[in-house]
């Protein structure tokens, strides 16, 4: 009692420099423990930078000064670096403290809540200009990119505001907005969406003259130039752009207004009721005796589950659905990908996408949380067979495909003129059955492999970007080295994406690609052999056990 009492003035005495270095390093670690936060906020720069020097880091701008592509690659990864983790990251984590009721709890505390903000946007920080060293540190040996000693300060400015601003606008979107999960997907979608408009994805392209504006008138598109004028080896001067810094310091200042107007610690009153919500589905979809109606409702169960995760549609829907009407607008509806055009390359590429995100991703990921919260444990003592649920989430996954192949190939057919030929149709069904189907046995052994949820989140993101890149899911019109094109053809995406380019291309009779559709079943096959051996219903049951678990792998 005496020494516990002895340690009270000591905790009284604690400064504020004290407490926001533990906050921080608090914050840090609950970063770096976030695996998907992780894989988005530096792996998809990481990747950006790796697959774009690939196409062009290695051409020379400039023999005599050995100024390379890359010069202006790396600048451009950095700023979207920084603004995946200061928009993106540090107010998802806001937003979640704030539902579990931590912030609230905070009045309770002897932390003060400045502290605890401070703490958090420090760990922004750091974490921030981690990245982009490490970016850097990979341009700089690989895309020999150089580091200018005249530019240095304009480099430190730049990115100090720059991180001001981001994370003003993020704290502003955790006021304005309520869940934390919305609060990722509208952030995270912001930032792809706008690095469109703002030169990150689209360098040196004409644009329309409206959406150009659009880009002026927005925080990244400065953050964007002001990084590469200090970093432009043929510029002169220190490389400051005050201009930029200033529009990038006035939207920091309006969103730590809004923040401040709107911000509120008490979790939002919707939160718990999701959740009765989710365990109602759940224990709702047992009801039903007889097969066709069990898998119905499973059916249903998984899709509003995915509807009511925003992260989950945005990126397996919305997003590539919008790729899909603004890539044409931003390259030119003329532009050409090989012998297609742009918009019959991504009537292609974008459904594949949308189907390996659902299919790989977002059901694997589901169906790992739900053994981490015991509900495939709980399953053993109800009425509801193992092999039903699993026959839901696969149902949900093929249901979703259709439903989001039809309306972008609607789209590319209304806006720009995709003959969608009546040939095309039986071999466009069957290239999503057996995509759909082969992906998601892939994400359910992922979920048998890898024993926590948020893995599976990592894993899957940072397998799935890289491989829609080099598989030609996304319009990157390059000659891959014949090794790397090798390799990508054994991987299930290649193979969905030429059976689904040959089935648009049909004519006169369905052309399918059988040998495109047989690597894709054979990948199904392993995928289900591992998810039928391995997953079990109880993360902690080791893989030695025998025995399935009851209902799941029975």
């Amino acid at each position: 009692m005496s020494s516990a009492t002895a340690a009270l003035p000591r905790k009284r005495r604690t400064s504020a420099v004290t407490l926001v270095r533990d906050q921080t390093a608090y914050a840090v670690k609950a970063f770096v423990r976030t695996r998907a936060s992780v894989v988005l906020a530096l792996g998809l720069p990481l990747t950006f930078l790796v697959v774009f020097g690939l196409l062009v880091g290695n051409e020379t701008i400039d023999a005599e000064g050995g100024i390379r592509a890359a010069q202006y690659l790396a600048p451009v990864a950095a700023v979207f670096a920084v603004t995946m983790i200061t928009f993106s990251a540090l107010p998802t984590g806001v937003a979640r403290a704030r539902e579990r009721g931590i912030l609230k709890r905070l009045h309770g505390t002897p932390l003060p809540w400045s502290d605890y903000l401070m703490g958090r946007v420090a760990a922004a920080v750091i974490i921030s200009l981690a990245g982009v060293v490490v970016l850097l540190a990979v341009g700089v040996v690989a895309y020999d990119v150089q580091l200018l000693g005249r530019t240095a300060g304009a480099v430190i400015v730049t990115l100090v505001v720059g991180i001001a601003c981001f994370a003003a606008l993020g704290l502003a979107a955790v006021a304005l907005l309520r869940s934390s999960t919305v609060v990722e997907a509208v952030t995270s979608g912001s930032i792809i969406i706008l690095a469109f408009v703002s030169g990150v994805f689209a360098v040196g392209t004409d644009m329309p003259l409206w959406l150009e504006r659009l880009g002026w008138f927005l925080p990244l598109k400065h953050f964007v130039e002001a990084m590469t004028t200090a970093f432009d080896p043929f510029g002169t001067g220190a490389g400051f752009s005050f201009d930029h810094l200033a529009v990038m310091a006035v939207w920091g200042v309006l969103g730590l207004l809004v923040a401040a107007r709107f911000f509120r610690w008490e979790p939002p009153a919707a939160a718990g009721g999701h959740t009765r919500r989710g365990t109602h589905v759940e224990t709702t979809a047992v009801t039903p005796r007889s097969t066709p109606r069990i898998l119905v409702s499973q059916i249903r169960y998984a899709n509003a589950a995915l509807w009511r995760d925003p992260g989950a549609w945005f990126f397996g829907l919305a997003f590539p659905v919008l790729l899909l009407v603004l890539m044409p607008l931003l390259f030119g509806e003329e532009a050409q990908i090989g012998d297609l055009s742009l918009a019959q390359y991504l009537a292609a590429g974008m459904p594949v996408y949308a189907i390996a995100v659902i299919a790989y991703v977002v059901q694997a990921s589901a169906v790992a949380k739900a053994r981490d919260r015991g509900v495939l444990k709980r399953l053993g003592g109800t009425p509801l067979p193992g092999w039903a649920y699993v026959a839901g989430r696969v149902g949900s996954t093929l249901w979703l495909s259709a439903a989001a192949t039809f309306v972008m190939l609607a789209l590319a057919a209304g806006l720009y003129g995709v003959e969608i030929r009546a040939a095309a149709i039986p071999a466009l069904l069957l290239a999503i059955l057996v995509g759909s189907v082969s992906l998601a046995a892939l994400g359910l052994a992922l979920a048998a492999l890898v024993p926590q949820s948020k893995s599976v989140d990592a894993i899957a993101l940072g397998t799935l970007l890289p491989l829609a890149m080099l598989s030609d899911v996304f319009p990157i019109d390059a000659d891959f080295p014949t090794v790397v094109q090798n390799v990508v053809a054994l991987f299930p995406l290649k193979p969905f994406q030429q059976a689904m380019a040959d089935a648009l291309a049909s004519t006169g009779s369905p052309d399918i690609a059988w040998a495109s559709l047989a690597v894709l079943a054979a990948w199904g096959v392993v995928g289900a052999i591992v998810a039928g051996r391995l997953l079990r219903a109880d993360r902690g049951a080791g893989r030695r056990t025998k025995a399935p678990a009851a209902g799941v792998a029975g």
